[in-house]
């Protein structure tokens, strides 16, 4: 398992900034469901499991969130 940060979200791809260099993911099951609402965005810190192929699938999510003050 390599822990990194997303830096792109692309259709259904993720591209994630791991120390071993930038991996190319998919969602898993329960994060594809909330994708919209809640899911995975650019900036959060994600865990996931390299395949032999050198691509991964993100398993678990760290949200950053932005929070701004109202006018």
């Amino acid at each position: 398992m390599l822990e990194g940060r997303v830096i792109k979200a692309y259709n259904s791809f993720f591209y994630v900034m791991t120390e071993a260099g930038l991996v190319s993911c998919k969602l898993r099951g329960r994060f594809k469901k909330r994708r919209q609402s809640a899911g995975v965005v650019p900036g959060d810190r994600v865990v996931i499991d390299q395949l032999p192929d050198g691509t991964g699938t993100c398993c678990a999510a760290r949200r950053w969130p932005i929070s701004r003050r109202s006018s």
